[in-house]
């Protein structure tokens, strides 16, 4: 199942959508895989959670991701376009998923390896 075939019938309500227009808010529902990547990947997406004082949908998502119990997202920086990688370490319980350094620790407190074994020291 895509991410598509979840989001391609969704529906705004007509009660929000008149809502919306009252207060100038600018409503628009995601249609598309590229139109969701975009909206993830906004350069400017603190302006939303100051202005409107709602989550920016990078927020939003990132709180789906976890709560669906997924140990990690790899993503394109809003800023950079660069490679990014959030980890959700509290869904390394039970899980077999691992973080590990390739170089050695900055220093002793930090340990090379993060797993199910000891993700609780950090979460």
């Amino acid at each position: 199942m895509t991410i598509y075939s979840l989001i391609k019938d969704f529906r705004l309500s007509k009660s929000l959508t008149v809502r919306a227009q009252a207060f100038r808010f600018p409503l628009r529902l995601v249609k598309t895989v590229k139109e969701l990547g975009g909206a993830l990947e906004l350069r400017n997406w603190r302006d939303w959670p100051m202005i409107y004082d709602v989550p920016a949908a990078c927020q939003i998502f990132g709180s789906i991701v976890a709560d669906a119990a997924i140990e990690g997202i790899l993503y394109n920086s809003g800023l950079t376009q660069k490679r990014c990688l959030a980890i959700f370490l509290q869904n390394f319980h039970n899980s077999s998923s691992y973080v590990e350094l390739d170089d050695s620790a900055p220093s002793s407190d930090v340990p090379r390896r993060v797993d199910s074994s000891n993700f609780g020291d950090f979460v």
